[in-house]
């Protein structure tokens, strides 16, 4: 004979809506005190690795042991940034305005990290004659009207040879 047990709550508990409330309640007037722990038998399974992320991080690791700086630039730029890199009017096609931007000034998705690096170099070779910088992000254009979203890595080099550069290449895709 199946026995079972019919509760409801009065109307003025509005908090008291599932089954996991009503034994939360009885916990509660038991006393939580007098329940004995127990830990929840069940197998943890490790989620799956994502091996994007783990790729990124990876060749985010290799440029820090080469001795490179990591920087983070914003997704945005401007009227400014267009005249300074002198993109070419078909290449301004192909930059993706967002309906909201952060700013008039800046009104575009970047279509590339190299400017921002370039704007790093710029602000700091003073301090840092010798800077190796690297970025990593998400770049934006658009393709046959449709709007793509990539991510890639970029870096610069101040005052570096040929050798050294190539030297850094090595390392980074050996690794």
């Amino acid at each position: 004979v199946a026995r079972g047990l019919h509760i409801s709550a009065p109307t003025f508990r509005i908090d008291v809506s599932i089954p996991q409330d009503i034994i939360e309640e009885v916990g509660r007037l038991y006393g939580y005190e007098h329940i004995t722990p127990k830990f929840p038998v069940l197998s943890i399974e490790p989620h799956e690795r994502n091996q994007t992320l783990a790729w990124r991080e990876k060749i985010r690791n290799a440029f820090r042991d080469a001795g490179f700086t990591e920087t983070y630039n914003v997704s945005f730029i401007g009227e400014q940034n267009i005249g300074m890199f002198q993109y070419s009017k078909e290449e301004i096609l192909n930059f993706l305005q967002p309906e909201n931007p952060m700013s008039g000034e800046l009104k575009y998705l970047r279509p590339n990290l190299m400017g921002g690096l370039l704007l790093n170099v710029a602000a700091n070779q003073k301090t840092v004659p010798h800077a190796a910088l690297f970025e990593t992000g998400t770049v934006y254009r658009i393709n046959a009207k449709k709007p793509i979203e990539e991510w890639r890595v970029s870096g610069v080099m101040l005052a570096a040879s040929f050798y050294g550069v190539k030297g850094v290449l090595d390392f980074v895709l050996e690794r």
